[in-house]
């Protein structure tokens, strides 16, 4: 299959038990997933490496770009630990069955707010305010399929359906 683009998507904030339909998005930044890292050098070795520490994540965060502030949008900012749900669409061509078809994706983050910018006022256009958080746990769905799963506060590094973080968990 060949992808293309993201159709629509949506952001549900699911703190409370419930599954809130945020509507004031404007777009999401998804997090850059970063192994640790330290350079190694010595005999045996042609210069030096980068070394990825296994199964240590550097900091993950989202951004959510939001039209305005709202009573949903500000409870966001709460300072406790939240629960949010990313949904989209993207559709992609089955060149061997000759038909356009639609993935499903999903995000799950389990968060801490970090950073609210308010955005701008300005007659005529959004506010375009941003909410930053880093995330403790972050799950990554595309068709049913778990690509990643990233618990940072329980030790899990999931990736394509493999633990990595299970020797560490069980060795220490």
């Amino acid at each position: 299959m060949i992808g293309n683009k993201t159709v629509n998507y949506s952001v549900y904030d699911r703190t409370d038990g419930g599954r809130v339909f945020l509507q004031d998005t404007k777009s999401v930044k998804r997090p850059d997933i970063e192994f640790q890292s330290d350079t190694i050098k010595g005999p045996g070795m042609l210069g030096e490496i980068e070394m990825p520490t296994l199964a240590q994540i550097n900091s993950l965060s989202h951004e959510i770009n939001l039209r305005r502030e709202t009573v949903e949008t500000a409870g966001l900012m709460e300072p406790k630990i939240h629960e949010m749900e990313i949904d989209w669409t993207t559709d992609a061509m089955d060149a061997e069955n000759k038909k356009l078809v639609s993935v499903a994706n999903k995000e799950i983050i389990r968060y801490l707010p970090k950073k609210f910018s308010a955005g701008n006022l300005e007659g005529g256009t959004s506010e375009d305010g941003t909410l930053s958080v880093e995330d403790l746990y972050y799950k990554r769905i595309q068709d049913g399929d778990v690509l990643y799963e990233i618990d940072k506060l329980n030790n899990v590094c999931i990736i394509n359906g493999t633990d990595y973080a299970a020797d560490i968990r069980n060795n220490t």
